[in-house]
Parts: structure tokens; C-alpha cells; sequence
């Protein structure tokens, strides 16, 4: 495994973003992630109706059990479910426990590790056809929704996205599932803000929200909790397929740690 994915993953008061753009497979190369996967992923992606689902399901956790080993953590370790669904190692791992949140859409596919911060990642195609107003009547604050009116047509996806990708992250960095009231949640952009309500038991100076434009089709945020308000370097690496499916071919890289 390269140095820098392993310095990346590993270094302490940071936050390491691997992303891998996720192309339509074959049946071989598909076949070869597969290994990388414990048994309740691949028992999951084998009930996926459409191909390109279950593609980029195992893409995705071949991306993070790659991630995982580049932190030294023995990447079959298993998973359980936190109080709302958040998906946590167990046991965990490290003196400062690692953290890691996984994200995916279509063609891409991102994972955020840190050890003892919190951590949210969200991805999404911002080529799709979407009712925007619809949407943010239902899940944005009134300032957000402003924001959106008052984008330009060409300018309407890439708010609407950049919104929708900084709450989705911040809401998986909290950890409480979507049950949230997502309107007390508030971002502003350029300069990129954050404002959050009594209600969410948070407070927006200890989170560290940032953007990433991985590819011309896809956005990308990300929140990670700080301590003492403090900035965390954020490393962001490609992953490519190629790289994922090499790992998941060797069963010696996949046996060990890092």
C-alpha cells in the first residue's frame, strides 16, 4: 500500500477523504473487489435487483475496508450500530478510537477516517433531475431556501447540491439519523457557514464543515467535531478502481495491517 494512503489515514488531529470515481464494471472485476468484503456485505450485495447498484455497493465497501487497512485496523473488522443507525468498528480501534463514515451516489463513492473526531462525508450527483423548490420547502431552512431562490438558472443544481451535501454530512457527522428538524440546521455559502438551532444539542464552533469538488459531476462535504475549535489538516486522495481491485486481489495486503 502506497505511503501516502497510509500517512493520510493514520495521522493523528487529521481527516483523511478517499473518494474512488465508480465506472460500470465487468463481471471479473466485479468478482475481484468482492474478497475485500466481509460476508454480511457480500450477502447484502447479492440481493441488489439492478447491476449497477450492486457494483457500486461492493466498489464502495471495497473503498472502505481499503481505507481501514491504511489505518492499520484489521480491514474484515466488523460493524455495529450505533443508538441511530450510525455504523461504528467493533471492537474500536486505536488509543484515540478511529472514526470513519462512508458515502456513495452514482459513479462515486467517498470515505472519512479520523481517530477520536467525530466524522460525516456525503456525496451526490449533481446531474440528476430533481424538483429543487419542492425539496427545500420540505428540508431547508428559510435562508437556505432564499439562497436557492435567488440562484441563477444555470447556478440552481450546483446550490441546491452544495446545500443538500453540507447537511447530509453534517447530519452523519452528528450521528442521530434523519429524524432531525433540518430546517434548525442553516448554511450559508461563500463564505461557507454554518448556523445551528438550541433544538439539535449542537453548536456549529465545534464543526469543521468542508466542500471538495472530486469530479465535474459530483459534490462533496464533509463535518468533522474539533476540539478546542481547532482546524484539522483534511487530506483528500483518489482511490482509483484499478488500485481497489489489486488490493482485493491479494490476500497477504488483505490479511495484514498496514
Amino acid at each position: 500500500m502506497e505511503d501516502s494512503f497510509v500517512r493520510a489515514a493514520s495521522a493523528k488531529n487529521a481527516v483523511a477523504v478517499f473518494f474512488t470515481t465508480v465506472p460500470r464494471l465487468s463481471d471479473d472485476q466485479v468478482a475481484s473487489l468482492l474478497p475485500s468484503l466481509i460476508a454480511e456485505e457480500s450477502q447484502r450485495a447479492s440481493r441488489f435487483v439492478f447491476a449497477k447498484d450492486r457494483e457500486l455497493y461492493i466498489t464502495a465497501h471495497a473503498l472502505l475496508r481499503f481505507c481501514l487497512s491504511a489505518a492499520a485496523c484489521e480491514p474484515q473488522r466488523k460493524f455495529k450500530v450505533g443508538e441511530y443507525g450510525k455504523p461504528e468498528l467493533d471492537p474500536p480501534f486505536g488509543e484515540s478510537p478511529l472514526h470513519f463514515n462512508l458515502s456513495h451516489t452514482n459513479g462515486l463513492a467517498a470515505c472519512a477516517l479520523s481517530h477520536g473526531h467525530a466524522v460525516g462525508v456525503d456525496v451526490e450527483e449533481i446531474n440528476r433531475q430533481i424538483d429543487f423548490d419542492a425539496v427545500a420547502r420540505s428540508v431547508f431552512a428559510p435562508e437556505e431556501q432564499q439562497l436557492l431562490a435567488r440562484s441563477l438558472p444555470d447556478e440552481r443544481a450546483e446550490t441546491f447540491f452544495r446545500l443538500w451535501v453540507l447537511k447530509e454530512s453534517f447530519i452523519k457527522g452528528i450521528g442521530r439519523g434523519l429524524g432531525l428538524p433540518l430546517e434548525d440546521i442553516a448554511f450559508r455559502l461563500d463564505p461557507l457557514s454554518l448556523t445551528v438551532a438550541a433544538s439539535i444539542g449542537e453548536h456549529s464552533v465545534d464543526w469543521q464543515m468542508l466542500e471538495l469538488v472530486p469530479t465535474s459531476t459530483h459534490r462533496l462535504a464533509l463535518a468533522v467535531k474539533r476540539i478546542a475549535q481547532a482546524d484539522l489538516t483534511v487530506t483528500s486522495l483518489e482511490i482509483p478502481v484499478f488500485k481497489l481491485i489489486e488490493w482485493s486481489k491479494d490476500p497477504a495486503a488483505r490479511s495484514k495491517q498496514s
